[in-house]
């Protein structure tokens, strides 16, 4: 949706631009009414297109540890941070050593976080214990996040914080098989209030253009 606003206000300044073209002689008047035209077309411009990126992964720096017995304790190498992309460019991976080949693939996209398993792997199932991974590093408060297309045979217990995910798995994952963790994200309030900016100029230059058609309809009263 930000985005058909942004496209209007790219559309409203562009009809602007060919409006000035047509009517090359005016009145001071009618150049300042253009400047303010242009003016508030530019902040709903701004507005709009500061929240036309939602809230997403994209670009956030993201940590991954491979935790046990407990989320705060490391358990084998340390996975290296990466940076969400399109793609497989940022995927990591971890196993004891760090050396590839790895036990489990994890490739963060914008919406969502992929764990692949090479190869079997296999995780406590007693209580209380922790066996999984610790993700943070997130941009913004995490709104939700959800297991979905788990193939794997293990289960995945999710938990943590406003900017951390906790991945407890439970039982054998797989080989070949995968899990993925659908994130949304809720945007910071400065998002939200540039947005509401946007769309707050959109209604007073069309309320502005309207009330411009009314007093130009109106007919002017001649002297007898």
């Amino acid at each position: 949706m930000p985005d058909v606003y942004c496209c209007a206000s790219i559309n409203v300044a562009l009809d602007y631009k060919m409006e000035v073209a047509s009517q090359p002689q005016e009145t001071f008047g009618g150049f300042m009414d253009k400047w303010l035209k242009c003016g508030v077309t530019a902040l709903a411009f701004v507005g709009c297109c500061s929240a036309a990126k939602a809230a997403d992964l994209l670009g956030d720096t993201l940590s991954f540890m491979r935790a046990f017995p407990n989320t705060s304790t490391q358990f084998g190498a340390a996975i290296p941070n990466t940076t969400v992309a399109v793609g497989t460019a940022d995927q990591v991976g971890w196993n004891l050593t760090g050396v590839p080949p790895f036990f489990v693939l994890i490739n963060p996209e914008p919406d969502r976080i992929v764990f692949t398993f090479p190869v079997l792997n296999g995780y406590v199932t007693t209580p209380n214990v922790f066996d999984g991974y610790v993700i943070t590093g997130f941009d913004f408060d995490i709104a939700s996040v959800s297991v979905v297309n788990n193939t794997t045979g293990a289960a995945v217990l999710l938990g943590g914080g406003p900017r951390q995910i906790t991945v407890d798995i439970s039982g054998d994952a797989q080989a070949t098989q995968s899990f993925t963790l659908a994130v949304s994200l809720v945007p910071e309030p400065n998002t939200v209030a540039l947005f509401a900016l946007g769309i707050s100029a959109l209604v007073l230059r069309a309320r502005h253009a309207a009330n411009t058609r009314v007093s130009r309809d109106q007919p002017v009263n001649q002297p007898n």
